[in-house]
């Protein structure tokens, strides 16, 4: 019976301590607080090949700082996901671009995307920057589609002038992102840049941006996908 006993606590302490070995390999972590939280799951996702896959997951009983372990060579964009367990498929999302290392994120359960505040390395902050310009150019869009289906724009001169506006902001868009990708080379958010956001950009400038980024760069997660894009 004792050497049962002291087979099972032997046991006991090698999953343990293997548990233990398994986390401290993983490199990054993402430390979420959510105000308000008291039940659901949260999943950490990276999207490959179109595909969302789960990365690590907890389930949460309580307000609490809640960590979640990920291993990362280099850069990478992420999703945070709160499953509410409240029977909604549409669940709750944030967007970030983590470094190795520690990513922390702290919000609120009513706004889960909105109030939340990220720190993590420098491409996040420039991750945050990149999205408030191109949202400016898409409120910029929707605001003239807006106009042109008021009555006072319902007129064959006032349609072609609005159609002019919105050419330009669609063209001022794509001289940011043109204009980014060839200025930054050397960061992981390039190509990430270019391959979300970057489909009506003509072959000729991809093929450009592409030839002129580092090694490294080339051979990260979006480097990859850009270099499938430019395949005949």
């Amino acid at each position: 019976m004792m050497k049962r006993n002291a087979l099972l606590l032997s046991t006991t302490v090698l999953m343990l301590v293997l548990s233990c070995s398994t986390a401290s390999k993983k490199n990054s972590t993402v430390e979420v607080n959510i105000v308000g939280l008291k039940k659901g799951k949260l999943y950490l996702e990276q999207v490959v090949d179109s595909t969302l896959i789960v990365l690590d997951s907890l389930r949460v009983s309580r307000e609490e700082t809640h960590i979640l372990r990920l291993d990362l060579a280099h850069p990478e964009f992420l999703i945070l996901r709160l499953d509410k367990e409240d029977f909604n498929p549409f669940n709750d999302r944030i967007s970030f671009f983590a470094d190795p290392g520690k990513t922390s994120i702290k919000t609120t359960l009513n706004g889960f995307e909105k109030d939340a505040v990220i720190v993590s390395g420098p491409h996040q902050k420039e991750f945050e920057n990149i999205n408030k310009m191109l949202s400016d150019f898409d409120i910029k869009s929707i605001q003239l589609y807006q106009l042109s289906q008021e009555k006072e724009y319902l007129f064959p001169d006032r349609q072609d002038s609005l159609i002019r506006i919105a050419q330009r902001n669609e063209l001022r868009r794509y001289q940011y992102l043109v204009n980014y990708a060839l200025a930054n080379t050397d960061n992981y958010l390039t190509p990430f840049v270019i391959v979300e956001q970057g489909d009506f950009l003509q072959q000729k400038w991809k093929d450009s941006i592409y030839n002129l980024l580092t090694d490294d760069i080339k051979s990260s997660t979006y480097g990859k996908q850009l270099a499938i894009q430019l395949q005949p």
